[in-house]
């Protein structure tokens, strides 16, 4: 008899393909490393009462810990503006701010203009709650003189586990859109794959935690993989 296997088994094998796939390869450098966000996602108070206002706000920050996570290698902060299109798509724009201290490298500021749009589902997908963000960003690398594009698309499925946790899945692919100084070339950049839970430990605040496998493929040089222990903060005021 021939089982048949469910959506969700076939997503979970998709991606556990796409995570191993680059282990197939040889020259992978490897390191473990940590990233910690705090994430506010909010709503502008409405000019009156008779219905919630359309625009939103968006402020990140991130520091991310490598070489075995032991030294600061990037801190992050990203705020943005959005509007709601209806309750299920939003649009964004906003700035980011990157300080990077790469190893055996330079110290480097970047920064970023980007927009992104973003949906959730109305009905669940083999159990999980869908969403999707699609962002473009613009990328100003200080000391070089074009300004690279990049294209990012995430999918996340979130399914309720007992009490207030639950069970998160996401991808998310990065493409450059051209060759740049600063080392950028068009096509495939980076995939970062995310598997954890979240605990929603207050009405309007998260705590996510989980694995998430960053594959950066680099054309001219070895690629890397990094073993990444991700934890991060959400807010919904």
């Amino acid at each position: 008899m021939i089982r048949r296997r469910s959506p969700l088994h076939r997503t979970l094998l998709s991606l556990l393909l796409l995570a191993s796939a680059p282990l197939a390869r040889a020259g992978v450098e490897e390191d473990s490393q940590i990233w910690l966000a705090f994430t506010t996602i909010g709503r502008w108070p409405a000019a009156t009462t008779a219905e919630p206002s359309r625009l939103r706000y968006w402020l990140e920050a991130q520091a991310r810990f490598d070489d075995d996570a032991s030294r600061l290698q990037q801190d992050i902060l990203r705020p943005g503006l959005g509007y709601d299109l209806s309750s299920r798509v939003t649009v964004w724009a906003g700035y980011g701010w990157f300080d990077t201290d790469p190893q055996g490298g330079r110290d480097f500021g970047e920064h970023r203009v980007w927009q992104q749009l973003t949906w959730s589902g109305a009905a669940p997908l083999a159990g999980f709650a869908p969403s999707a963000r699609t962002r473009l960003e613009q990328r100003l690398v200080e000391d070089t003189d074009d300004t690279g594009l990049r294209l990012r698309q995430l999918f996340r499925g979130q399914r309720p586990l007992a009490g207030p946790w639950s069970l998160v899945l996401q991808d998310e692919v990065f493409v450059n859109l051209n060759d740049t100084d600063a080392g950028a070339e068009t096509g495939f950049d980076q995939n970062r794959l995310f598997a954890g839970v979240a605990w929603q430990f207050a009405p309007l605040a998260r705590l996510e935690v989980g694995y998430l496998n960053q594959f950066i493929g680099r054309p001219d040089r070895d690629d890397r993989m990094h073993h990444v222990l991700s934890l991060g903060i959400v807010l919904t005021p």
